[in-house]
């Protein structure tokens, strides 16, 4: 099976470090997610919703843990 742009995308987002271009690049990867979902009208084949769920997922949770790690370096400046 080939790569899905989404999937690249995933990729080319796990790698990245800088935070700046991370967080843009989970939002890009959200965005082509949702939208390949909406542009298949949800017939998507079973293998690839599945990993779309866990991408998503995945992003929910760095996004979760990047933003508890800013809220904590607020706290520690005050």
């Amino acid at each position: 099976m080939d790569d899905k742009p989404w999937q690249v995308l995933c990729r080319t987002t796990v790698l990245e470090s800088e935070q700046e271009k991370l967080k843009a690049y989970v939002m890009a990867t959200e965005d082509i997610i949702n939208g390949r979902a909406v542009a298949l009208d949800g017939n998507i084949p079973w293998e690839e919703r599945v990993a779309m769920g866990k991408a998503l997922s995945a992003f929910w949770g760095l996004k979760r843990a990047r933003s508890t790690v800013v809220d904590s370096e607020h706290h520690h400046d005050a």
